[in-house]
């Protein structure tokens, strides 16, 4: 899950890189070097630099925590993100960064979504469906695709 403020999802204590192996350590048994390596590949996939993972939490921008957080959650090979808000704190120019990263994430891995925002423009430029809610019920489903709104 990719929660709306990512930041507390990191433990303010640990280095970016610490808080990208974790999820591994606690999960796959691999030994050190083998974290390492991971976690090296994860950063790259996600355009994070060795700076970057240097840094604690808090010296880090919106999009680099939001780079941490999707490398962490890549970690483990998931199928599926549930992605809440997750460019709501960012600026227009990083919001694209980071939906362009899913997107390249999604044709590389195959992992789905579901992104919840109030931002329809941000909806209709990514996803292929999109479900309208009102008080928990779903009215109406628009399918990006075929622009058809049922």
């Amino acid at each position: 899950m990719i929660f709306q403020h990512p930041e507390t999802s990191l433990d303010p204590r640990m280095k970016a890189f610490e808080n990208l192996i974790e999820p591994l350590k606690l999960h796959s048994g691999l030994k050190q070097d083998a974290l390492l390596k991971i976690g090296e590949k994860l950063a790259e996939l996600t355009g994070l630099r060795p700076e970057h993972l240097a840094r604690y939490p808090g010296h880090l921008s919106g999009g680099e925590i939001q780079r941490i957080v999707l490398a962490r959650i890549m970690a483990l090979s998931p199928d599926f993100i549930v992605a809440d808000e997750p460019t709501s704190m960012l600026d227009v120019s990083v919001q694209a960064q980071i939906l362009r990263l899913m997107q390249k994430l999604q044709r590389e891995t195959g992992v789905s979504y579901l992104l919840i925002s109030h931002d329809l423009e941000v909806l209709r430029k990514v996803c292929h469906r999109i479900a309208y809610l009102e008080d928990g019920t779903v009215t109406s489903v628009e399918h990006i695709s075929r622009g058809i709104k049922t």
